[in-house]
């Protein structure tokens, strides 16, 4: 034991670290920082239901604006081609109906994927057709990125 420690002179000693003190008077520059995501909160639920970042700023506006909504309207089955049940994002209840679609830009992109999109706007505007509703609307998300952007939405197409 001893002639180990014989064999490392070292062992035992710890190193001293200095530290030159900072000058607090001096203002350091902060990161910029960006207001809008600051005071945007998601919770991603709209009416106890989960929903996308689009999704939701609708919804905020639509609440804004004091417009009835309902979200996640499912509608089951109907005529001869319809067996089975179709999901509308929300169907807003102004003055008329209307049935908004919000599509993401990455599943939605494909020929394929609007084709089927198309053809479902179409079922769905055909079944609130039947009760004085108006068009289908499809918004893509890319419209929906800030709440200004969905404030803009409502104004333009609901109210």
């Amino acid at each position: 034991m001893v002639g180990d420690d014989m064999a490392n002179p070292q062992r035992g000693i710890k190193p001293v670290r200095y530290r030159i003190p900072r000058d607090k008077s001096v203002a350091r520059p902060t990161a910029p920082r960006d207001s809008a995501a600051d005071k945007e909160f998601l919770t991603g639920v709209v009416m106890g239901k989960k929903a996308s970042a689009p999704e939701e700023r609708l919804a905020n506006a639509l609440y804004k604006y004091n417009v009835n909504f309902q979200f996640r309207f499912v509608i089951n089955g109907w005529g001869q081609k319809n067996t089975v049940a179709t999901e509308v994002d929300f169907v807003i209840m102004n003055r008329r109906i209307t049935p908004v679609q919000v599509y993401g830009s990455f599943a939605h992109k494909s020929r394929e994927q609007i084709e089927i999109d198309r053809e479902k706007e179409e079922q769905i505007t055909e079944f609130f057709g039947n009760y004085g509703g108006r068009k289908c609307i499809g918004v893509p998300d890319i419209d929906l990125e800030t709440e200004e952007q969905a404030d803009l939405f409502v104004r333009k197409e609901i109210l």
